[in-house]
C-alpha cells in the first residue's frame, strides 16, 4: 500500500507494510532515458542508492528499504539493500536521515532499453510497521561527486542538467573548483588552495562544454567555498563601478577586479600563515581551512576574514574559525587602489611613509563561524554574525546566537568583557629625529598628552624599543564621554631609542569600557646617558 504523508519540507513517500517477507510501495521507472531523452545509467559502472528514510513506526518489525536494475530482455539484476540498523527512526515522522547501499553488479556494457530501477521496502518479521522515503539519488561509487568540472543549465530549464554538453571547466588545473563571481559579465573561477587558481570563462555561441576556460592567476586559489566576498551587497544585480571580489588564500588574503590576483594582506602574513616564522604568531589551522569565510560591507568600507588558527605551540588549534581579521578600505574605490594602499609606502628618498588613505587592519578575537548582510529593517543591510566555539560544528556547546554591531554596547552581550586597545608606530621617525635634533641615540620622555574620549579608566604604557619590553611606570586616567583637554602623564622619565605608546581601556565598575583615540603628542630630549654601554 503506497499514501503520500505531508510534512513542513513537502511531499514524502509513505509505505505501509503489513506481513513479513513482501514488497510493499514497489514502483518503478526507467532507468534508460529521462523524458527528455538524456541517458540515466552509464555502462559498466557500479552506482549506489542515496535516500531519506524514516522508519517511524518500525518497532513493529525491522523495515528495509530495496532498490533493483533490472532488464527482462537481458536477464541483467542489481540490488541494492538499506537495511533497518542504517536508519534512524523517529516518532511521529520526526526522525529520519539520508542513507546509502551500494548496487550489488556493475551496469552492463551496453545499457538496455528496458532497464528500470524498482525500489520497495520489506519486512523480514514482524507486522503493521511504516517507512517514509524522499530525495532519491543514483550516484556512481568511482566518481560521486565531480570536483574540478561544473554544470550549465539551460536559460529556460534552470534545474535541466546534460551530463555531456553542460559541464565545463579548467582542463589543466585538478583542484576543486570552490567559487566563482561575475566581473562585467565576464564569470570566473577559483580552484582551492595550496597552488589554486584563477580562470575565466570565456562563453561563447555554444553549449557549455564548448566553452574556454584560462588561466588568469596561479598560485592564488580559495581555502574556503565561504571565503569569496563581493564588492557590492548581494541584493544588486546590475553592475556598478566598484566591481571586484576579495576572498582568503593560503598566502593571504586577496583581491581582483579584472587584471591580476593582488595580495592585500602582507602586513598581517605573520599572523595569517607564513612558514618561515610560524612559531612567533598563531597560524592558519589548513585541517579546518574549509570553515574559513569572508565578507564585505560596502557600507562600512570593511572586509571581514574568519579564520580557524593554530596556537603559537602548533597544536590543539581551532577547528572552526575562532579570530576574525577585518580590513578597513575606506576612500579606496577599486581592486587596484586597495592592492596598492598598503599602510606605509616608501618616500623618494627610500623612507617608510604611513598615510590615512590605506589598508587598515586589526584583530577580533571571536569564534565566529560565518556572517552575512542581511535586512533587519526595511531597505536597510546589516551586518550579522554567527557565533561559534571555535570548534567544529556539533562537537562541543557554544552560544550558538547571531548577533549584530552595536556602537553604543560596551559588552558583548555572550562573550562578555571587551578589552580594546591600540599601540602606535615607534616613535620617534627619522625624520622627526632629525626635525627636533634628537639624534638617533637614547631618548627620555619628558611628557606625553593625547586627546583621548570614552568610559572606564585608561592605561597609557610605553613600550621600549620591543613591543615585549614595557616601561616599569604606567598612567591611568579616568576617561570621560566629552573631555574638554587632552589626557596629560609625565611620562615616567621613559628612555630608549624608540618608543611605542600603548593605550588599553578598562571597566571601572562592572564590564563596560571603551576609548576612541584622536591625537598623541610626545615630548622627548635627549637622554642623559645616549647608550646604554651593555652588550646585553
Amino acid at each position: 500500500t503506497v499514501a503520500l504523508a505531508w510534512r513542513p519540507t513537502g511531499t514524502q513517500w509513505k509505505i505501509s507494510l503489513t506481513a513479513a517477507n513482501q514488497a510493499f510501495g514497489q514502483i518503478s521507472q526507467s532507468a534508460y532515458q529521462d523524458c527528455y531523452g538524456g541517458p540515466i545509467l552509464e555502462s559498466n559502472l557500479i552506482y549506489k542508492i542515496r535516500v531519506w528514510l524514516d522508519p517511524y513506526t518500525s518497532n513493529n518489525g525491522p523495515v528495509a528499504f530495496v532498490a533493483t536494475l533490472s532488464s527482462a530482455s537481458t536477464g541483467f539484476t542489481s540490488t541494492a539493500t538499506v537495511p533497518a540498523a542504517a536508519m534512524t527512526p523517529g516518532s511521529s515522522m520526526s526522525g529520519g536521515s539520508f542513507c546509502e547501499a551500494v548496487f550489488s553488479v556493475a551496469t552492463p556494457q551496453a545499457i538496455p532499453s528496458d532497464m528500470l530501477l524498482t525500489v520497495y521496502a520489506t519486512m523480514p518479521s514482524g507486522n503493521n510497521s511504516a517507512i517514509i522515503a524522499d530525495e532519491m539519488f543514483l550516484i556512481p561509487t568511482e566518481t560521486p561527486y565531480i570536483e574540478n568540472l561544473l554544470n550549465g543549465s539551460y536559460l529556460n530549464a534552470p534545474e535541466q542538467f546534460n551530463g555531456v554538453t553542460g559541464e565545463y571547466g579548467p582542463p589543466d588545473d585538478t583542484h576543486k573548483i570552490m567559487d566563482g563571481s561575475v566581473i562585467r559579465n565576464a564569470l570566473y573561477l577559483l580552484t582551492q588552495d595550496p597552488e589554486g587558481r584563477l580562470h575565466e570563462v570565456i562563453a561563447g555561441n555554444t553549449e557549455p562544454a564548448g566553452w574556454d576556460v584560462e588561466e588568469v592567476d596561479s598560485a592564488c586559489g580559495a581555502i574556503s567555498a565561504f571565503t569569496m566576498t563581493k564588492s557590492q551587497a548581494d541584493n544588486r544585480s546590475a553592475s556598478g563601478g566598484e566591481e571586484w571580489f576579495a576572498w582568503a588564500s593560503i598566502s593571504g588574503p586577496r583581491i581582483f577586479g579584472g587584471s591580476m590576483a593582488h595580495k592585500i594582506g602582507q602586513e598581517i602574513q605573520s599572523a595569517w600563515f607564513d612558514q618561515q616564522n610560524n612559531q612567533t604568531w598563531p597560524q592558519l589551522n589548513p585541517a579546518a581551512a574549509l570553515t574559513a569565510w569572508a565578507l564585505n560591507d560596502p557600507s562600512s568600507r570593511t572586509i571581514w576574514f574568519g579564520l580557524p588558527l593554530l596556537p603559537v605551540s602548533g597544536t590543539g588549534g581551532a577547528t572552526a574559525p575562532n579570530i576574525i581579521y577585518p580590513v578597513n578600505y575606506r576612500e579606496l574605490d577599486s581592486a587596484e587602489a586597495i592592492a596598492a594602499s598598503p599602510p606605509f609606502h616608501p618616500s623618494l628618498a627610500g623612507r617608510l611613509i604611513a598615510t590615512d588613505n590605506t589598508r587598515k587592519w586589526t584583530r577580533w578575537n571571536l569564534p565566529i563561524n560565518g556572517a552575512a548582510l542581511m535586512y533587519r529593517a526595511p531597505g536597510v543591510l546589516s551586518v550579522v554574525f554567527f557565533g561559534g566555539n571555535g570548534q567544529a560544528y556539533g562537537a562541543a556547546a557554544g552560544f550558538g546566537n547571531i548577533y549584530t554591531l552595536n556602537p553604543a554596547k560596551l559588552t558583548d552581550d555572550d562573550y562578555g568583557l571587551i578589552i580594546p586597545y591600540y599601540v602606535t608606530a615607534a616613535l620617534p621617525s627619522i625624520d622627526q629625529e632629525q626635525a627636533l635634533q634628537l639624534d638617533s641615540a637614547r631618548k627620555q620622555v619628558a611628557y606625553l598628552s593625547a586627546m583621548v574620549a570614552g568610559t572606564g579608566n585608561i592605561t597609557v604604557s610605553l613600550l621600549c624599543d620591543n613591543l615585549q619590553n614595557p616601561w616599569a611606570l604606567t598612567g591611568v586616567r579616568t576617561l570621560a564621554l566629552n573631555p574638554k583637554f587632552d589626557l596629560e602623564w609625565s611620562g615616567g622619565s621613559c628612555v630608549a631609542q624608540r618608543i611605542f605608546v600603548k593605550f588599553a581601556s578598562s571597566p571601572i565598575t562592572g564590564t563596560d569600557n571603551g576609548f576612541t583615540l584622536r591625537k598623541v603628542a610626545m615630548w622627548l630630549r635627549k637622554a642623559r646617558l645616549m647608550v646604554r654601554g651593555s652588550a646585553q
